[in-house]
């Protein structure tokens, strides 16, 4: 749902999967003996760590699809069809440099090339 800043369908939807089923009783982790962490708990914080990742890699796509309007894709088009085929070509060498910028300065970077 857009208005929720959510999708139906997720960025690497599965991530849930992994971690879904997963759980963490006190006191694990360490042998109280020796002190060294168990393999199971390192195998349990390693899929844990795996999962954050995939969050933060859908959290930023996310950022890029709001903060650039790309879910006004009709009007994109529309935008699109206007342009000369060299701007369209150039502009598509470009969009790479979208994800490091905010909207308006993508903008005036894309102005500036052509």
């Amino acid at each position: 749902m857009p208005g929720r800043l959510e999708f139906e369908t997720e960025h690497a939807n599965e991530a849930e999967e992994a971690v879904q089923l997963m759980a963490f009783e006190p006191g694990e982790g360490t042998k109280s003996v020796t002190g060294k962490v168990e393999p199971e708990f390192e195998l349990k914080m390693t899929v844990m760590n795996i999962y954050n990742q995939r969050l933060t890699q859908r959290a930023d796509r996310k950022k890029v699809i709001f903060e650039h309007n790309l879910l006004e894709y009709r009007k994109a088009i529309a935008l699109d069809k206007k342009r000369t085929k060299e701007e369209r070509d150039l502009l598509a060498r470009s969009k790479p440099f979208a994800r490091m910028m905010n909207r308006d300065d993508y903008e005036e970077f894309s102005k500036g090339s052509h």
